[in-house]
């Protein structure tokens, strides 16, 4: 397992919300962990979905970070930058990925800004009926074992490049920090 400081986390409630989540991935890694065959491969979907959930909270953090705390500001965002996102409105994982490409918020790599598309992809493969047609036709190939695998990576590399970039100060920690359970 893997603790990561929620030093970053502005919102009490929302960082409080992820570590709820995380204790109910810890209790669906238990499952699969424990689970046949076919038990694990029908855990993979709630896992992915909530790993996926987890990364829209943090980077809705973020943007509520830039928008509302003004007066402490963010860490190593310039000002010119904070002001430019204050004008606009930020409100979906995809505006919230695009926008932080396109101001190079989580490094300059377009590896975690396209694995965090494909993330919000297979989140929105929740629908049943898969009308945009993304990845597989049948659920049990579209949530396998890699793309768990690529979700755990790409939450981990998030919670990392928040916790390392955009600190707040320790006698801001509000939220019990993050143990990710893979």
């Amino acid at each position: 397992m893997v603790t990561i400081s929620s030093g970053f986390i502005g919102s009490f409630k929302l960082g409080d919300n992820i570590v709820h989540n995380l204790s109910i991935l810890g209790e669906l890694y238990a499952s699969q962990k424990a689970g046949t065959s076919e038990q694990r491969e029908l855990l993979r979907k709630p896992i992915i979905v909530t790993i996926a959930s987890i990364a829209e909270a943090v980077l809705f953090d973020l943007y509520l970070r830039i928008n509302s705390f003004t007066r402490e500001g963010v860490a190593n965002i310039p000002p010119i930058v904070l002001d430019e996102i204050r004008t606009k409105t930020i409100d979906e994982f995809a505006k919230y990925i695009d926008n932080a490409k396109s101001k190079s918020l989580l490094g300059g790599s377009t590896g975690i800004y396209d694995s965090l598309t494909e993330l919000r992809k297979l989140r929105n493969r929740i629908h049943i009926q898969n009308a945009k047609s993304h990845f597989e036709p049948d659920e049990i190939d579209a949530f396998n074992a890699s793309r768990q695998a690529d979700a755990e990576s790409t939450l981990e590399t998030l919670l990392k490049y928040m916790e390392k970039n955009y600190p707040r100060t320790a006698d801001k920690k509000c939220v019990e920090d993050f143990v990710l359970p893979w």
